[in-house]
């Protein structure tokens, strides 16, 4: 949407203001959201192409382990990532949720760490998150297609991701995006 003004004195436009919504966009292999320019840089992410018809920039924003992010659609990569790891850590990924907000998409792009062993317990790695109840602990992989919902007390502290992986050697991989749902559009 835009709105035009208009001078007085000129039945021509002086400034024209041009609107868009924020919406998830995809260039080439990868995806992200549609930001003006200046938006993009101010969330630290990675200009992929063109959306909006020209007017906005489809941003890639990624965090790895320690990262904290406010940014929606961001993705939470393994380190190194599109390498693979093989070492013993404990990965945090910290979502800060922006007012309004009750849940969480998690959209699994990859996600390969050690499986579960031959009863399904998750002991070598385990993938969790703060005080969610739907689940303990997961692990294995995650077909390309696979995500879930987290519901978030509004107003409540960050969410943190928590992938922890043994000293088992393994190539372990992950992108999982992020999108944030307003209470208003929660289904």
């Amino acid at each position: 949407m835009s709105e035009i003004l208009y001078c007085p004195f000129f039945a021509v436009p002086i400034l024209t203001v041009i609107k868009f919504a924020n919406l998830h966009c995809r260039v080439g292999s990868k995806s992200g959201t549609c930001y003006t320019a200046r938006q993009c840089r101010e969330r630290s992410g990675q200009e992929l192409g063109a959306c909006a018809e020209g007017f906005g920039v489809c941003c890639y924003k990624e965090i790895t382990c320690g990262g904290t992010t406010w940014a929606n659609g961001t993705y939470l990569v393994s380190p190194g990532y599109p390498s693979s790891y093989n070492d013993a850590r404990t990965c945090d990924l910290t979502v800060s949720r922006t007012p309004g907000v009750c849940q969480l998409r998690l959209d699994f792009e990859t996600f390969e760490i050690f499986p579960p062993d031959q009863f399904g317990h998750c002991i070598t790695d385990q993938f969790t998150v703060d005080d969610e109840r739907k689940f303990k602990f997961l692990c294995g992989s995650a077909p390309s297609d696979w995500h879930f919902y987290l519901d978030v007390a509004e107003g409540s502290g960050p969410t943190v991701l928590r992938i922890v992986t043994g000293a088992s050697s393994f190539r372990r991989l992950f992108s999982i995006r992020v999108t944030m749902i307003e209470c208003a559009q929660k289904g």
